[in-house]
């Protein structure tokens, strides 16, 4: 099963965040069953700040993940 996730969120103010400005997150997402026991489930995931280095100094940021559950 594919899964996708699109985040919009604006910190006009840096508030909630500590720095200002419109944040998209775009996530991509497959789960996959290789027996009926286990979920395999990874993740890529890619956020932008448009106006402020908030990653580090960066305005982008890459992020890579898996998980898994075990059904009994």
């Amino acid at each position: 099963t594919l899964q996708m996730r699109q985040e919009l969120f604006n910190d006009t103010d840096g508030v909630r965040t500590g720095f200002k400005g419109l944040y998209n997150g775009t996530t991509l997402g497959l789960a996959i069953t290789p027996v009926r026991s286990l979920i395999l489930r990874p993740t890529v995931r890619y956020d932008h700040n448009f106006e402020s280095g908030a990653f580090e100094g960066r305005r982008n940021l890459f992020t890579a993940a898996m998980d898994f559950i075990v059904r009994w």
